[in-house]
């Protein structure tokens, strides 16, 4: 499960806000879940981006992606740009998955909350596009 040469700043986040999630789930299961740090999948990202796109902070995409994907991406990537989100195309969905602890493959997740994970956070954002 190594990322790509160009991927580590978002593998590194991505490991970061999931060892935070699951480390506030075994205090307070109800209080981590009440106050997610990410969300997995398209339609949800979509819908998230719809009713409270403020709420995001990165999006990340799977490179390897199908083209059946695309347009939803276009349109992740278009309504990111209009709110003034990040959006990176980065690893694969076998990778976003296996980090997420998903056994289907994952296509997308965004961060909802990187509180913790500010370093790696940073690292994402000095990153060539």
């Amino acid at each position: 499960m190594e990322p790509s040469p160009k991927d580590p700043e978002v593998f590194n986040l991505l490991k970061r806000i999931l060892f935070l999630h699951k480390r506030a789930f075994k205090e307070n299961e109800k209080k981590a879940n009440a106050h997610k740090k990410y969300i997995t999948g398209t339609k949800e990202i979509t819908r998230h981006l719809e009713s409270s796109p403020n709420d995001i902070k990165l999006v990340v995409v799977a490179g390897d992606s199908g083209s059946e994907m695309c347009e939803r991406f276009e349109n992740i990537q278009l309504m990111c740009h209009q709110n003034g989100i990040l959006f990176k195309k980065a690893l694969t969905r076998r990778i976003i998955s296996k980090i997420v602890g998903i056994p289907r493959q994952v296509s997308s997740i965004a961060i909802l909350n990187y509180e913790g994970g500010d370093e790696e956070y940073e690292a994402v954002l000095k990153m060539t596009p």
